[in-house]
């Protein structure tokens, strides 16, 4: 049997049980993420990476024999007295959990906040959403000191969960005047453009019916797909434009936008 948390029924409660330490439930979690407070954690991340503040592992990934299941491990370290904390990341896939009964997602993840003083676990925080929210954050910060604080036009090339965030967290931030959302599945984009048209004043979100139409002309990118397949080419992106490029190293990278005649 799967052990299910209560969620916490005040906004004071931490979600707690009967253990050493505290269990922030999935619903606490979502309760306290907001934009403002994930960005402004992001860019003291990064300042801290360049000062020397902060401290980052590498990932050490962990396969389980033969099966395609593994847990991934990352730890890390930030000395500030508003956002600081000593925590590990641990993220495990399991492709067996969506044949159980009931079925589990195949992804899970959790974040142990430690003392910094006595290395004692104080907090177990689901990873779901923090880690979700991570890098559309880090996406507005690297934004805002590599393009600047201007709107113009937007484009975001894919419409899973990352594509949406990045236009929630970057329409939010720079309030651009448009944003092209572009997707394989024309109907996926087009629903996501609905819903954020509906959440937001003056409909600035549409769709492209390329990914051509989406990056001609845009300010700033958001490469939010996992394709293995060649999407942009260099001679559609104008110059100065910035791109954030999510799920890419840079060798994959290459494999997305042709550099020839970008610029």
């Amino acid at each position: 049997m799967h052990k299910s948390y209560t969620a916490c029924t005040t906004s004071s409660s931490l979600c707690s049980m009967s253990r050493p330490y505290e269990y922030l439930t999935e619903d606490c979690v979502k309760g306290r993420l907001t934009w403002n407070k994930a960005i402004v954690a992001a860019e003291r991340a990064l300042k801290g990476l360049a000062t020397g503040e902060a401290r980052q592992t590498r990932r050490v990934k962990l396969q389980l024999g033969e099966s395609p299941n593994f847990i991934f491990i990352m730890c890390g370290y930030l000395r500030d007295c508003d956002y600081g904390g000593l925590v590990s990341l641990s993220v495990t896939k399991f492709v067996g959990n969506r044949s159980l009964q009931p079925p589990l997602p195949i992804v899970h993840s959790d974040v142990a906040l430690m003392d910094e003083n006595t290395g004692v676990t104080k907090a177990v925080i689901p990873g779901r959403d923090l880690t979700k929210w991570v890098i559309p954050s880090v996406s507005v910060v690297a934004t805002k000191y590599l393009h600047g604080e201007t709107g113009g036009t937007l484009a975001i090339i894919g419409a899973g969960n990352q594509g949406r965030l990045h236009a929630i967290a970057l329409q939010g931030h720079f309030h651009f005047s448009k944003v092209r959302v572009w997707n394989r599945t024309a109907s996926k984009a087009e629903d996501l453009v609905n819903e954020l048209n509906r959440e937001v004043e003056g409909s600035p979100f549409a769709t492209a019916a390329s990914v051509e139409e989406c990056v001609t002309g845009a300010d700033v990118i958001v490469t939010a797909t996992n394709s293995s397949q060649t999407l942009v080419q260099g001679s559609w992106i104008k110059k100065g434009a910035h791109i954030n490029g999510r799920f890419f190293t840079n060798a994959r990278m290459s494999q997305h936008i042709t550099s020839s005649n970008w610029g």
